[in-house]
């Protein structure tokens, strides 16, 4: 519509995921099972696959450090600030994780954005996900420690910042029999999210620099938030 993409779905009774440890368990049980189910769906069917650790990527971040004064005028003072005081340590980190990250690893058909927006809850157990449009081939591991992260933060706010191990755990230890993961899987989910943060903030980087495309410049602090919440919630490996 007027070159527009627009999709629709039934409608999913209930409300957005909010927390809690009723809450908690049915949705991490529910991201195991649902995303068991999607990785069977044929590949060749979707289309979209993100690129990690790109070169375009990693020369947009060092730009970003050798310009710092340019920063302002792109992103407005106070987000350009918080750039650059963590700058340095988005660069290191593209530079390890690349090292790190699952290249060679099975693609397969995952939704790559189960946060809590997405995820509908009725008498607190899941009635449904939405934003099918995010479905994406991909490694099972980024759907899963992306939705990990996402909804154990949103449990945090709702439970209080003292219970983040015990989320953490809670989530992790249930998606592991949900989903029967693999010797060693729990141990990558650091990499694998951060994989995602940095993905999608070195894109709002991109598409403010080069595009100047600046809607998604306000979502910059809640990534930049990811990379510190990355390593409260999952064991970071080096």
């Amino acid at each position: 519509i007027n070159q527009s993409y627009w999709s629709y779905f039934d409608y999913i009774d209930g409300v957005h995921f909010k927390g809690g440890n009723v809450e908690l368990d049915s949705a991490s049980s529910y991201v195991a099972k649902f995303t068991k189910e999607i990785i069977k769906y044929p590949k060749k069917n979707i289309s979209k696959e993100f690129k990690y650790f790109s070169k375009e990527d990693y020369e947009i971040i060092v730009w970003m450090e050798k310009n710092r004064k340019k920063l302002n005028n792109i992103f407005g003072r106070k987000i350009s600030t918080l750039i650059k005081n963590n700058l340095l340590g988005i660069i290191y980190l593209f530079r390890t994780l690349k090292k790190l990250y699952k290249f060679k690893s099975k693609k397969q058909v995952i939704h790559l954005d189960l946060h809590p927006h997405n995820i509908i809850m009725k008498d607190s157990k899941v009635n449904g996900v939405l934003d099918i449009d995010s479905c994406v081939t991909g490694n099972y591991m980024t759907s899963l420690s992306y939705s990990a992260l996402k909804l154990c933060k949103q449990c945090v706010i709702s439970m209080g910042n003292n219970s983040a191990g015990r989320i953490s755990n809670r989530f992790l230890r249930n998606l592991e029999r949900k989903f029967k993961l693999k010797k060693n899987d729990l141990s990558n989910f650091y990499i694998f999210a951060m994989s995602e943060v940095l993905r999608r903030l070195i894109y709002m980087f991109k598409i403010s620099i080069k595009h100047k495309d600046y809607k998604w410049n306000r979502m910059i602090p809640v990534q930049i938030n990811h990379i510190n919440e990355c390593a409260i919630f999952f064991k970071k490996p080096f």
